[in-house]
């Protein structure tokens, strides 16, 4: 009876080393903790969402981080909370007649978010190995894009990309944008000579502040 009732003081005793030890090593990495990829964060809370009312798949739900919509102090609480480092902020204040004078970006490694002139979000672009719900991802090829999301886009080439300022005329790659619409909004890629490059959502048509209303199945 002694030598059971020593067995279990020593156990229970080892038991609480190695509690008080996981503890401290659970505080410590708190307090030491390094900020987390963009990829990690929103991998790590991504989830299956069912199909649209015509059958697409949103994209948009995919990133329940961010959401078009939000202001720009929800965004700013939100990298904060999940300690995203924010790399650059840009404001358009070159002419006041073009149609997104006063947008705001904010940049960080993999993402990038755009406001319109009230600070609301209407762009998400990811140019990290976050993938999209049908699982296009950066590097992969123009045919797997095809397959997936199929043939009604709007394409936009080098000529009307060059003059849109999104790519430089002297680029010397062949720089395509495909732009699909996805029920209240749209999705795009950026297809750099046959690959992906980046893709992302936007409430708007590219290159204008134009609400959905195309219907690119006509097409």
């Amino acid at each position: 009876m002694r030598r059971r009732i020593a067995l279990f003081h020593t156990r229970y005793s080892l038991t609480l080393v190695l509690l008080a030890f996981i503890l401290v090593t659970i505080v410590g990495c708190d307090n030491n903790e390094e900020p987390r990829s963009n990829s990690q964060v929103i991998n790590s809370v991504s989830v299956p969402v069912s199909a649209d009312n015509k059958g697409n798949k949103n994209d948009l739900e995919r990133v329940p981080l961010f959401h078009l919509g939000m202001d720009i102090e929800e965004v700013r609480a939100v990298l904060e909370e999940n300690n995203i480092e924010v790399i650059n902020e840009i404001e358009n204040t070159g002419d006041s007649d073009t149609w997104d004078w006063g947008n705001k970006s904010i940049w960080t490694e993999g993402i990038s978010f755009t406001f319109d002139q009230d600070y609301i979000l209407y762009d998400l672009e990811f140019n990290n190995e976050e993938p999209t719900l049908e699982g296009i991802k950066v590097g992969d090829d123009l045919d797997l894009l095809l397959n997936k999301y199929g043939n009604h886009f709007k394409l936009y080439g080098p000529e009307e990309l060059m003059n849109m300022w999104i790519i430089d005329e002297n680029q010397d790659k062949k720089a395509e944008i495909y732009e699909y619409r996805m029920d209240d909004h749209y999705f795009r890629a950026f297809v750099v000579d046959d690959k992906i490059v980046s893709w992302n959502i936007s409430k708007y048509k590219l290159g204008t502040n134009s609400p959905v209303t195309e219907d690119y199945s006509e097409d």
